[in-house]
C-alpha cells in the first residue's frame, strides 16, 4: 500500500509514536493531518496513542486542519454503547476533549458502517461472506443503518479537508440510497442470487445477553470436553506482557529498554500494553511480579482473573543461574553467589 502511495507522487516521511521530536518533524511539514490508527475493539484498538499526535501537532503550531481517526459512528451520541466496544467510543471522546483543549482545527467524519466490513455478511456479527441458504436476523430486522464504501469516505474526507464549512466541525456520511434495513440488504442481495433464503431471527434480549456474557462464566458439564486437558501435548498461543512491550518499544529486549530508558520507561510500556490486553478476550497473560506496583495496572488486571504462582526460591535461583542475570534487568549482573541476588 505505501509503495502504491510513492508510486503516485506521495512522500514518505518515517515516524514513530515512540519518538515524539519524530513526529513533531513530520507533521511541520503539512498543512493537514489525517490519522487512521486502527481503533477496532479488539487486539488492534490503539486509539489513544492519538494524544501523542495532538502533542505533536500543539508543538508544531503549524497544522490548518486535524482529522482524528473516527470514520464510524459519532462517539459523542453512543453514550449508552455496551462493552466491549463502547471503549472504543470512549477513548475517542477522550481524543476529541484533548483537541478542542488545545484548540487545534478539526474536522470529525462520522461514516457510520464500512460496507465492505457489514454488508458481506448481510449485517450479521462475525459473518463476512454472504450465505447461499440462510440468514439470522437481528429483532425484526427492521431497525435502518447507514452502509458507506470505503473508497467513498475516503473520497468525502478529502474533499472536506480544506472545506471551510466543515471546519471544527462534524461531518456525517449519509447516503440516501444505502440507509437500509437488514431486511433491505438481504432482499438485494436475494435478487443478485435468484433465491430467497431462509430466515430465523434472534431477540434484542437474547442477541445482548450473548454480548455482555463470558466465554467462560460456565462450568463444562458432563456433555462437554475442555480441549486443553483433552490434548495436553498442545501448545496454545498466550500472551506475554513482556514481548509485546518489546513490540512497543520497536522491538528491543527488556533488559536493552532498561539499559537505554531506565525502569520508568518500561513501566509506562507495561501500563500501555496491559491496558490494551485488558480490552481482550478469551487470552492468557503471563506478567512479571513488578507489574503489580501501579495501581491503574491492577485496574486492569482486575477486569481478568488473576492468578499468583508462589514459586520456590530455590526453583528462581535456578532458572537464573541457568540464563544468567543478564536477562534480569533488576538483578546486579556481576558474579556472586545467586541468592544473594
Amino acid at each position: 500500500m505505501l509503495l502504491s502511495f510513492k508510486e503516485k507522487g506521495a512522500k514518505l516521511v518515517s515516524a514513530s509514536f515512540n519518538d515524539q521530536q519524530s513526529l513533531v518533524d513530520a507533521v511541520k511539514l503539512v498543512d493537514v493531518v489525517i490519522c487512521a490508527i486502527s481503533g477496532v475493539h479488539i487486539r488492534t484498538n490503539h486509539i489513544l496513542l492519538q494524544l501523542k499526535l495532538v502533542d505533536a501537532i500543539k508543538q508544531a503550531g503549524n497544522i490548518k486542519r486535524f482529522l482524528p481517526s473516527e470514520f464510524g459512528t459519532d462517539p459523542s451520541r453512543m453514550k449508552n454503547a455496551i462493552e466491549p466496544g463502547r471503549v472504543t467510543f470512549d477513548e475517542k471522546m477522550v481524543v476529541r476533549k484533548a483537541i478542542e483543549d488545545a484548540n487545534i482545527p478539526f474536522t470529525y467524519i462520522s461514516a457510520n458502517c464500512f460496507a465492505g466490513y457489514f454488508l458481506g455478511g448481510l449485517c450479521q456479527p462475525g459473518h463476512i461472506v454472504p450465505s447461499m441458504d440462510s440468514v439470522l436476523l437481528l429483532g425484526d430486522g427492521n431497525k435502518k443503518a447507514i452502509y458507506v464504501d470505503e473508497d467513498d469516505i475516503a473520497r468525502y474526507t478529502i474533499k472536506a479537508i480544506d472545506d471551510p464549512r466543515t471546519l471544527n466541525k462534524t461531518v456525517y456520511l449519509r447516503p440516501p440510497k444505502n440507509i437500509l434495513s437488514q431486511r433491505e440488504v438481504v432482499r438485494v442481495w436475494e435478487d443478485l442470487i435468484g433465491k430467497e433464503l431462509h430466515k430465523s431471527s434472534v431477540s434484542e434480549q437474547d442477541f445482548l445477553a450473548k454480548l455482555k456474557g463470558c466465554l467462560a462464566n460456565f462450568e463444562i458439564d458432563e456433555e462437554g470436553l475442555e480441549a486443553t486437558e483433552l490434548y495436553p501435548e498442545m501448545n496454545y498461543t498466550s500472551v506475554d506482557d513482556d514481548t509485546l512491550i518489546e513490540q512497543e518499544a520497536d522491538g528491543i529486549s527488556v533488559a536493552e529498554i532498561f539499559k537505554l530508558h531506565g525502569e520508568g520507561f518500561f513501566r509506562d510500556k507495561e501500563t500501555e500494553v496491559l491496558r490494551q490486553l485488558s480490552l481482550m478476550r478469551c487470552v492468557v497473560v503471563s506478567t512479571g511480579g513488578g507489574a503489580v506496583v501501579r495501581n491503574i495496572n491492577w485496574k486492569y488486571m482486575q477486569k481478568g482473573i488473576t492468578v499468583w504462582l508462589d514459586v520456590p526460591l530455590d526453583a528462581l535461583a535456578q532458572r537464573i543461574s541457568a540464563v544468567g542475570t543478564g536477562s534480569r534487568p533488576l538483578l546486579p549482573n556481576e558474579s556472586g553467589d545467586i541468592y544473594s541476588k
